[in-house]
């Protein structure tokens, strides 16, 4: 194995989180992920002290990224390889700006145009399939959920997932849009933990930068129906105000008596 820090230090300056400066005709926004190292030769002893590294860049398609490398200690060369690197979209999240990805994925602080999918020209948010770019399958899904949505996520049949990932998507931008609208601020999608009452209709259960009463005011289910218009493979969601007896959103549903309830 390479030594972890001297794999570090070779590896890092490849600039893997913004590959498109080694590549003029890449965009911003993609990824660069470990595929292979070749050639590897040890010339001794890990080297106790400062370690130099010469990096070059081998000339590739812009779908990929070829060093090699080599490191030198203070009692001359330790280390050669050849490294190689595929170049991936980062998605609606990784590809951003690096101050913003650190702020969006690492910090957990909200992003304004940090979002997945786009508004709805009826109203609400619309989130596509295709709107689901990410290097790993469930990528985005890490980044926006909760940790018992995460769960639910995992325990879901392979064929279930693109569904419930864009309605659940969905129904977190359209909750974000509605808060910035009302209250001029944003909250980080990880930060919304829903619940699917049925189908159609989602509640927020919660979301610790509310308070008690911003909840009531803006996204109470007495005050507000958060509806989801699902779909295997992309869906809308959006906000209405409750009607005028402000009854929830599943109140024609029969819900048996128990004990407590009694």
């Amino acid at each position: 194995m390479l030594d972890p820090v001297l794999l570090d230090a070779a590896t890092h300056p490849m600039r893997s989180g913004s590959p498109e400066v080694w590549h003029d005709d890449l965009a911003a926004g993609h990824l660069a992920y470990p595929v292979r190292c070749e050639g590897l030769k040890l010339y001794g002893p890990r080297p106790i002290g400062a370690v130099q590294l010469t990096l070059q860049q081998v000339p590739s398609p812009s779908t990929s990224l070829v060093f090699d490398a080599w490191l030198v200690g203070p009692d001359g060369p330790w280390c050669s390889f050849r490294w190689t690197e595929a170049v991936t979209p980062a998605g609606p999240l990784l590809g951003l700006p690096a101050p913003k990805r650190r702020a969006m994925v690492f910090d957990r602080q909200p992003v304004s145009d940090a979002v997945v999918g786009l508004p709805h020209p009826e109203g609400g948010w619309v989130v596509r399939r295709a709107d689901l770019v990410e290097p790993l399958p469930g990528t985005v899904v890490a980044q926006c959920c909760t940790d018992a949505e995460r769960a639910t996520y995992r325990a879901l049949p392979a064929e279930e997932r693109i569904g419930w990932s864009v309605a659940r998507l969905a129904a977190k931008e359209a909750i974000r849009r509605h808060l910035r609208d009302r209250t001029g601020r944003d909250v980080h999608p990880a930060t919304l933990g829903l619940l699917a009452m049925r189908p159609d209709r989602y509640v927020l259960v919660t979301c610790p930068s509310l308070t008690a009463q911003e909840w009531v005011d803006h996204l109470g289910p007495t005050r507000w129906h958060l509806c989801i218009d699902p779909g295997t493979s992309e869906a809308r969601a959006w906000l209405r105000p409750a009607d005028d007896r402000g009854r929830p959103p599943f109140a024609g549903l029969a819900v048996p008596a128990t004990r407590g309830d009694e």
